[in-house]
């Protein structure tokens, strides 16, 4: 069936509905913006409003910047630690400056132990560097050897030194030497002229004898008429000298000649 025409008050009114659509399309577009608008003033609201608990955090966290302070100090105590030495090894440092008689000056309320007189002569023993005599031979007969006070510290036996007087020599000395007051504790002696054996018998050899040094002290000692052999004679503890001094006071008579020799003087 055939739908009629709509009427003229009904054309009207969809006309109206027609020209009335923009106007909706205008108020909703607003609406929309209006609604975008508060929502970005109540977010900023809301941060103003939360930056108190940010610092809250900040805060919160400050105490944690001490801790690189206190990493530190205990940094630093590990390091004045490190430079403080083993109690065995400062000890044994104190030994050897003690030996070397390079102690520094103690500290306040520090006891200062004196060395013994075994550490003085560990740290300075007797060095020998020269010798002396009263007297040496010089004979044109023998101009092929040297009898000079030297001969008793080149440590060769087919040398010695040889008293230069008249007689046995009785009184004439000679001495080692060091440069300076040294620690020495005893001295071993070649008596007569090892070089050979005959040699030996036919020179004079040392019997009696005095023992001096430069600190005072002095012994007598009679020595063995032995063939190229050593001799020791300890002075019974530690002495500070400058020489070992050793006088003739009597000897063995040679077969021959009457020059009395010795031919090596080593202290110890």
């Amino acid at each position: 069936m055939p739908v009629p025409p709509p009427s003229g008050r009904q054309a009207a009114r969809a006309a109206e509905r027609r020209s009335s659509l923009p106007q909706l399309l205008a108020v909703g577009i607003a609406s929309a913006v209006l609604g975008f608008g508060l929502v970005f003033c109540l977010g900023g609201g809301l941060e103003r409003y939360a930056s108190p608990n940010d610092g809250e955090a900040e805060t919160t966290a400050s105490p944690t910047s001490e801790e690189p302070a206190e990493n530190s100090a205990a940094e630093d105590e590990q390091d004045a630690g490190a430079t403080e030495e083993p109690a065995d090894q400062a000890e044994q440092t104190e030994t050897l400056e003690r030996l070397s008689g390079q102690d520094s000056e103690p500290q306040e309320g520090t006891a200062i132990t004196a060395l013994t007189p075994e550490e003085q002569y560990q740290a300075n023993p007797f060095t020998t560097t020269h010798a002396e005599s009263s007297s040496f031979l010089q004979s044109s007969q023998w101009a092929q050897y040297y009898y000079g006070p030297e001969c008793v510290m080149d440590g060769n036996l087919s040398t010695g030194w040889c008293e230069g007087s008249d007689t046995v020599g009785v009184g004439e000395w000679v001495s080692i030497n060091a440069d300076g007051e040294q620690w020495v504790r005893g001295v071993r002696i070649v008596n007569g002229h090892p070089r050979r054996e005959d040699v030996y018998f036919r020179n004079c050899r040392v019997k009696g004898a005095t023992i001096q040094l430069s600190d005072g002290f002095e012994m007598h000692v009679t020595l063995d008429d032995l063939y190229n052999d050593w001799q020791t004679i300890d002075f019974g503890g530690y002495h500070q000298t400058s020489y070992i001094r050793l006088t003739i006071d009597s000897v063995y008579e040679g077969s021959e000649w009457t020059d009395t020799l010795v031919s090596e003087m080593v202290a110890y």
